[in-house]
């Protein structure tokens, strides 16, 4: 038997004794050593995302820990990560080169595979982002949105413009790439996206905040802009959202989730994502998890929820177990 965490049906999350998994042919058993902190788990806790058919009620969706011969690895999960062990598929284990891999503390290998491959995802495979464009990053402070704009990084010729909700966000991303940066608190979004890009629009938008900032997003794009909405902080609806401004500019606009993508779509990515960044991560690399906050212990799962739900994180929050 096991320690996990699971939702306990009324908004909060208790610490169950449950059974220790047993690994199909395709996957691993991990002796867990720390978890990324997500706002998915937020959202299963408080019963608006459920995990896919067939997943552990478990929450946690990326997970480092050790394997049978001691290698310590990380991984990308459907579920099941907040627990003492957890079963991981071969297919969404991130592989990085042995020095680079020795170089990596288990908090910032739990801090990598949602944040880094979401924005991966988001930015590369569904919003195409290429050299010489401008991309804006939505809610860039957070554990995606630091991904996100040292991936651009490595691009040449990229503008990045963030946009987050405080000044200490802001230098932050400034000092991992971005060019630009908006304070969505403090000014227009779209006036400062004109100002930045002579009035021409950014190419792409990296969008999880939705309905609240739908007018300033649409009215941020160029003509064919592409917008990939990931997240909807502010909700689903509003009634400031107007569709004529996606018909004029003609832009193209993509809703993405990774959690219900299935299991060979995941193991694509993650090994083209470590083919290509795999050995940029390291001391000396180009690559790093921002790690805002850690904490200690499952017990600890119900305040690393709260401070992730209170926005108050700067990058990522990990529950280190060992």
């Amino acid at each position: 038997m096991m320690n996990a965490v699971l939702p306990d049906g009324s908004g909060g999350v208790n610490i169950e004794r449950v059974p220790i998994p047993s690994p199909k042919p395709d996957e691993y058993l991990l002796k867990v050593t720390a978890v990324g902190v997500n706002r998915a788990d937020l959202l299963q806790v408080a019963g608006k995302y459920p995990p896919p058919i067939g997943t552990t009620d478990i929450l946690g969706l990326e997970v480092a820990g050790r394997l049978g011969d001691g290698q310590e690895v990380c991984a990308l999960l459907t579920g099941g990560a907040f627990a003492e062990y957890a079963v991981v598929p071969k297919a969404t284990i991130l592989r990085f080169p042995e020095e680079i891999s020795h170089q990596l503390s288990s908090g910032q290998l739990a801090a990598i595979p949602e944040a880094f491959l979401a924005a991966y995802h988001v930015m590369f495979q569904i919003g195409k982002l290429t050299k010489n464009e401008t991309v804006l990053i939505n809610g860039a402070g957070s554990g995606v949105g630091t991904s996100a704009v040292q991936l651009a990084s490595t691009l040449s010729n990229v503008t990045i413009i963030a946009c987050a909700g405080s000044k200490e966000k802001l230098d932050v991303c400034k000092n991992l790439g971005a060019q630009f940066a908006i304070n969505y608190r403090e000014e227009s979004i779209s006036d400062a996206v004109a100002e930045y890009t002579g009035g021409r629009g950014v190419d792409l938008v990296m969008d999880c905040v939705g309905a609240a900032q739908f007018r300033a997003i649409e009215r941020s794009l160029r003509l064919d802009g592409r917008w990939v909405i990931y997240g909807l902080l502010s909700g689903a609806k509003s009634p400031d959202i107007n569709l004529a401004g996606i018909l004029s500019k003609r832009l193209t606009l993509h809703g993405t989730t990774m959690r219900g993508r299935s299991p060979d779509y995941r193991g694509s990515m993650v090994v083209s994502f470590t083919t290509k960044y795999g050995s940029m991560f390291g001391e000396s690399g180009l690559l790093r998890p921002v790690i805002h906050k850690e904490f200690h212990g499952l017990g600890s799962v119900t305040e690393a929820l709260k401070f992730v739900e209170e926005n108050r994180n700067i990058g990522k929050v990990v529950v280190r177990l060992a």
